[in-house]
């Protein structure tokens, strides 16, 4: 008899335990999305130069925004683990990462694929370009990053990410002369 009151003892531990991660994570991912909403334009030169500095000095990695594949490649393996977490960590926002490295990706979007930021009220920031053929394409650096942590997204995607975003870069002279404009 004592041995099922152990048992169920052990079962109700566990079950606290799940419950209480599955709590903090939604919590975390609440306030990550409420500050996410809070990042201003003008915000992200320094948030994008903060990602670059935390990189180098505290996990060791160089983040060029001249260097997509590289950037790409560091970025999709960092969000993987609790390492990058901890190195962006503030007393009262643990997932604080989400903002610099949704700046940088965001930043390195631009530099690759041209585009300007846009805001909206009630979201964060994100970019949009405008196309040979006069589509908008928006994309949302900082809610991607947001999504793919939470999800536990897989290796490889915020490298596709990347890359596909970067693919629709700018158009040449070339393609706008031959397109009318």
């Amino acid at each position: 008899m004592i041995a099922l009151y152990i048992i169920a003892g052990i079962v109700g531990f566990l079950v606290l335990f799940f419950l209480f991660g599955l709590w903090h994570l939604r919590r975390s991912i609440h306030q990550a999305a409420t500050e996410l909403k809070r990042v201003k334009v003008e915000d992200i030169a320094f948030l994008s130069e903060e990602c670059v500095r935390v990189f180098s000095e505290k996990l060791g990695q160089e983040l060029r925004l001249d260097d997509l594949e590289s950037a790409a490649w560091i970025l999709d393996n960092s969000l993987a683990g609790e390492r990058t977490k901890k190195a962006f960590q503030r007393a009262d926002f643990y997932w604080y990462f989400v903002k610099p490295v949704g700046a940088f990706a965001g930043e390195l979007l631009r530099h690759h694929a041209g585009g300007e930021w846009q805001q909206e009220a009630g979201r964060p920031p994100y970019l949009t370009r405008t196309t040979v053929d006069q589509a908008t394409v928006t994309t949302s650096p900082f809610e991607k990053v947001l999504r793919h942590v939470a999800a536990n997204g897989k290796k490889g995607d915020f490298y596709a990410y990347l890359k596909a975003g970067a693919a629709m870069g700018p158009p040449s002279d070339a393609a706008q002369h031959s397109a009318g404009a």
